[in-house]
């Protein structure tokens, strides 16, 4: 799924075997990355790679961040905040077997 869905919105997480995963916009947004980037690396290192350790620094702040605003720090709350303070329209959607590079695209769930 490379693009956006009919409505506009983005899906920023997926689910696979019941494990909420993020996309690589959700990953992109939790991290402050570029899009690119964040699909780059998960083409070439996969769903369980550690991310680099600036991502992962970014990562924790933004999650303080969006936690301490919405009370919740599950992955669906914090990219939703995110998108929403960017004023990305979001579409979180189950998908029984997705990839990880459900970057752009329509349907999925995120880590």
């Amino acid at each position: 799924m490379t693009g956006p869905d009919t409505d506009g919105s983005v899906a920023l997480t997926y689910l696979v075997d019941g494990e909420e995963c993020l996309t690589a916009i959700g990953l992109a947004l939790v991290c402050s990355v570029p899009v690119c980037d964040a699909e780059r690396f998960m083409a070439d290192h996969g769903r369980h790679a550690e991310l680099p350790a600036a991502w992962r620094r970014r990562g924790r702040r933004r999650v303080s961040e969006a936690a301490a605003h919405t009370g919740d720090q599950s992955a669906s709350s914090v990219v939703r905040y995110w998108a929403d303070q960017l004023g990305i329209p979001t579409a979180i959607t189950v998908v029984a077997s997705a990839s990880p590079l459900l970057d752009s695209g329509s349907g999925g769930d995120r880590d």
